[in-house]
């Protein structure tokens, strides 16, 4: 019975993170199919209340040549250099919800982490399952 536990734990555990990583980012990319592609530039960082890493503000203009200001919601490091040219994605309804397109600001890179880690706890457990029945 201890060792079903140990595995039950062991794979558990890293499968619970992967979810909650998971549903991260697909909360981060819901709806974002329908965004348009453009290009913009960062004109700032700046840093959250409580957090170490740098956030850009990015500047872009939709496809009726209005020019928009954004700050992201998501820090990193290193930085993304101010003046940098950078892939963006925005709401053609509400072009002020906008997000600098790379694999962590769109939150495709916490699905990947999320699915990494699913992956990992789901294959302890099934080890586990056959290992101990």
């Amino acid at each position: 019975m201890d060792a079903q536990m140990d595995f039950l734990i062991g794979g558990g555990i890293p499968a619970l993170l992967g979810l909650v990583f998971w549903s991260v980012g697909f909360f981060m990319t819901k709806g974002k199919k329908a965004w348009i592609n453009t290009k913009g530039i960062v004109i700032d960082n700046f840093r959250a209340s409580g957090d170490d890493n740098l956030r850009p503000i990015f500047q872009f203009e939709d496809n009726k040549g209005v020019l928009y200001e954004v700050k992201s919601k998501v820090g990193q490091r290193p930085s993304i250099k101010v003046g940098t040219q950078v892939p963006v994605l925005y709401d053609p309804k509400e072009p002020s919800r906008a997000v600098i397109d790379t694999w962590l600001q769109s939150g495709r890179g916490f699905l990947l982490f999320g699915n990494i880690w699913i992956g990992i706890g789901a294959a302890v457990l099934l080890i586990g399952f056959f290992m101990t029945a």
